[in-house]
């Protein structure tokens, strides 16, 4: 690809530039609100990079507490019986008023590398259920955890397959929706599935298949063929998650619109700021150094964007590359 260095281009790349070091909502990570503050917070993080409070009607920073707690899975699904020795449990209180990152980085309205967290807090207290394995911290009941995971389950129909069971959250709130037929699990640890089989029985009545497998056997286009909808949540965080997705992508590249990633977003957002880093150095004819750790993407990049043989001379196009979730699934799925 050529990018012609006209001026309307180069001003989008400072921009793009500049975007990538004003984004200041790291800071109020873990930063205590109360709703009396809370018109003055919204502006604070409107003026940080989140979007979403540009609007005078914009939603509430606090989460409902006691609605939140009505959810059918925490609601219906006990653990009080866990016999399992690698497993045991505890109920911790999240105190209220602590902003956290409740969802997937949300996409810049402008498409200029302004991506904002969706930060937000309770308004209560709530107790939540922190799931250990061999004395370390395996699963939470948090609003993060469903709010990252509900869109997926409404979005599930027919012949389902999720990879990574977890403690069933997905494949419980999957099973609720009407439009689901069945659905599938593939998960590697015969403990979690062992711990399953103790609280299967909360689960709705609706066909169920586990498979003790692991994910990199199962997701290639043989297997996934039969499915209407494939998710994936076989990661920690957006750290693991990237090297994964990758891992994954480079077996099989699905189509786009049967198979989702848990926090999809969050996982490969370095490759649009690689992306802009290839536009400035097909703009200016120079070679930008990467982290070590982000070569192999970076080298990704220069090869989409080599094998698109046509001039590009306005911004909107290089906006569109840049977020497009398919673009970005590809360039991940070059091996």
């Amino acid at each position: 690809m050529i990018i012609e260095a006209n001026d309307e281009i180069k001003r989008y790349l400072k921009r793009l530039k500049a975007n990538l070091k004003a984004n200041y909502q790291n800071d109020y990570l873990d930063g205590y609100i109360t709703p009396n503050k809370e018109k003055e917070a919204k502006r604070e993080l409107m003026l940080a990079g989140q979007q979403e409070f540009l609007d005078k009607k914009s939603p509430s920073l606090f989460i409902n507490s006691k609605e939140w707690a009505k959810n059918p899975y925490f609601t219906n699904v006990k653990f009080n019986n866990i016999k399992n020795k690698h497993f045991a449990y505890k109920t911790i209180t999240i105190d209220k008023g602590y902003l956290f990152n409740a969802d997937d980085i949300q996409d810049d309205k402008d498409h200029e590398l302004k991506d904002w967290m969706k930060l937000r807090a309770l308004d209560e207290d709530i107790k939540a259920l922190f799931l250990y394995q061999d004395d370390k911290e395996w699963m939470m009941s948090v609003p993060s955890e469903t709010l990252t995971n509900d869109p997926y389950a409404y979005k599930a129909r027919g012949n389902v397959v999720t990879f990574g069971l977890g403690i069933g959250y997905f494949v419980y709130m999957a099973m609720l929706n009407d439009k689901v037929t069945k659905v599938t699990v593939i998960e590697k640890s015969k403990e979690v599935i062992k711990l399953f089989e103790e609280i299967k029985k909360y689960f709705p009545d609706k066909p169920l298949e586990i498979i003790e497998g692991d994910a990199f056997d199962y997701f290639n286009q043989s297997f996934l063929k039969s499915f209407d909808y494939i998710y994936v949540d076989i990661w920690q965080s957006s750290e693991d998650g990237r090297s994964i997705i990758t891992k994954l992508l480079e077996q099989y590249l699905p189509p786009l619109r049967k198979c989702d990633f848990w926090i999809e977003n969050s996982c490969l957002a370095v490759i649009r700021t690689l992306i802009y880093l290839h536009y400035d150095e097909l703009v200016y004819n120079r070679k930008n150094n990467v982290k070590t750790e982000y070569k192999h993407l970076m080298h990704k990049v220069r090869r989409y964007f080599s094998k698109i043989h046509k001039t590009i001379k306005d911004v909107d196009t290089l906006k569109s590359y840049m977020y497009s979730k398919e673009v970005l699934r590809e360039i991940a799925s070059l091996k």
